[in-house]
């Protein structure tokens, strides 16, 4: 009779309806969900970004400097915004395939350690328009789009710009020493590579543009004085006034051409020039004569750019060349012209992605006699770009949503878990 009571009683109790338990699941996991996205959303806009540190100079004296070894292609790389500060250096880096690839052009901080891509507008090409640093580092002279010269101030973040009379793609090739005159040329063929055309002078301090110097101009370089160019179309390099006055001509064979901006030798003596399998020339500024100075041909260049990027001295050159060894992809040579010894200054890494070549490398003229070497280690790239941050914010969410809602199964499991105990605790 006992045992009949006890068995009546046990199915009772399983049969009885479970004690409703209030149930707080739901309100906890959407409040821990809002709590997590917002957290990961400020992580992300505010904590994860580069920040652009108001670091202190890296020489000092206000010496210009210039790093030791330039860090490889960065996909996160800042854009300048606002005050950068003057620049000792400017290249277009790439990645990815020759015909894909991802070009953009970089200045590096003459007194800080920083770095920062200039966002240029696209050529007819679809790469950037041509830019030129200023010799003193405080600008970058562009040209496009037609009938439009810019100038990109680096210290105030303001852009100029300059209407030229005539509605056509512009290519500044030069900037005087003082910084107040710009040689570009004006292209009728919009697809050319080269980008040969009528050469102009443009005077920013007063917007007026000279009459024609040229046709057919490929290349050009200012005397040190300003008041004359070295302007070459194939085959001839001319030394010619401002006011378009002939002083002198020089035929040279058409592998030959001028080495860039900076061509002109400080003293004023001598105009570089570049053949790709003679190697670097030297042509009298007066007589247009060749000098016997030369420098070795296996320094040429393995991509687009001036080969001479400035002078320490009227004997003492800096050229941008290439390298193959796999782990640079250009590099910076001083060359004593005097005694034929050459040392390299500056290395360009190349990336774990095979990055495609530093090409255009250019320097702050006027910079280059007083500046130091710094160490490239650690640069300051600035805030990431807007796409990195949305991308990283996108994923913190997500990955935040999901540890949100795991937590949530394993409490919910937890309180099914204890229910049994509870309906028996209320029994």
């Amino acid at each position: 009779m006992v045992e009949d009571r006890i068995r009546a009683a046990l199915r009772e109790i399983v049969e009885v309806p479970p004690v409703p338990v209030k149930e707080k699941g739901h309100r906890w996991t959407s409040a821990m969900l809002a709590a997590m996205a917002v957290a990961a959303i400020v992580a992300a806009v505010v904590l994860l970004p580069a920040w652009s540190a108001d670091r202190p100079p890296v020489t000092s004296g206000g010496q210009p400097s210039l790093p030791e070894r330039f860090p490889a292609y960065s996909w996160l790389q800042g854009s300048v915004d606002g005050q950068f500060g003057r620049a000792i250096a400017m290249y277009t880096n790439g990645n990815g395939h020759e015909d894909f690839g991802f070009w953009e052009v970089i200045v590096a901080g003459a007194d800080r350690n920083s770095l920062r891509k200039l966002d240029l507008p696209k050529g007819p090409g679809g790469g950037q328009v041509a830019a030129r640093l200023t010799p003193d580092g405080t600008k970058v002279i562009t040209g496009g789009p037609p009938g439009i010269i810019t100038a990109i101030d680096l210290m105030t973040g303001a852009n100029r710009r300059y209407p030229v009379p005539h509605d056509l793609r512009t290519r500044p090739l030069a900037v005087s020493a003082d910084g107040r005159s710009v040689a570009y040329v004006a292209i009728i063929d919009a697809g050319d590579v080269q980008g040969e055309g009528t050469l102009f002078v443009l005077d920013l301090a007063t917007g007026e543009v000279s009459a024609p110097l040229g046709r057919d101009v490929v290349w050009a370089a200012f005397s040190p004085d300003g008041s004359m160019l070295a302007v070459q179309t194939y085959g001839t390099i001319r030394v010619v006034r401002l006011d378009g006055t002939v002083l002198r001509e020089v035929p040279v064979s058409v592998e030959t051409r001028l080495a860039g901006a900076q061509a002109w030798s400080p003293d004023g003596k001598f105009i570089a020039t570049t053949h790709f399998e003679r190697g670097y020339r030297f042509i009298s500024a007066l007589s247009g004569e060749e000098s016997p100075i030369t420098i070795p041909s296996d320094l040429l260049p393995n991509c687009w750019g001036d080969g001479v990027i400035g002078w320490r001295s009227p004997s003492t050159v800096l050229i941008s060349e290439g390298d193959v060894d796999g782990t640079t992809s250009n590099l910076i040579t001083e060359v004593d012209l005097a005694g034929g010894g050459r040392h390299v200054l500056s290395r360009f890494a190349v990336g774990a992605r095979d990055d495609l070549a530093v090409c255009d490398v250019q320097l702050a003229a006027s910079l280059v006699p007083g500046m130091v070497m710094r160490p490239g280690t650690g640069p300051d790239r600035g805030t990431w770009p807007t796409w990195a941050v949305i991308t990283v914010a996108l994923c913190a969410t997500v990955v935040a949503g999901s540890s949100a809602l795991w937590v949530s199964h394993r409490h919910r499991r937890r309180i099914s878990r204890v229910r049994p105990s509870s309906e028996h605790a209320a029994r």
